[in-house]
């Protein structure tokens, strides 16, 4: 996929445990990193940042944006769901 020139990859695997989806979101984000592709996590906000992903995902469930951006890098990205009202 990233070969095909993806330049962003959107990592949501819900039925995989929390540890699988770490090591799962550990190599997308190297193999991401050798492309110059961003890697957003979906709803994640301490698997986003334990990875060094770009960014996260936010569904209606999860912190404002004013909450993930204190635990995210100042240039991550952080974008809600369209059912999140809070545009922060």
């Amino acid at each position: 996929v990233l070969e095909g020139g993806v330049t962003t990859i959107l990592l949501r695997e819900p039925q995989l445990s929390a540890e699988q989806l770490a090591v799962l979101a550990e190599k997308t984000v190297e193999a991401c990193q050798a492309w110059r592709a961003r890697t957003i996590i979906s709803r994640d906000v301490d698997l986003a940042h334990a990875c060094g992903a770009d960014g996260v995902h936010l569904g209606w469930d999860s912190p404002s944006v004013d909450e993930v951006r204190k635990k995210m890098p100042r240039d991550a990205h952080a974008s809600p769901s369209p059912q999140v009202t809070e545009w922060s």
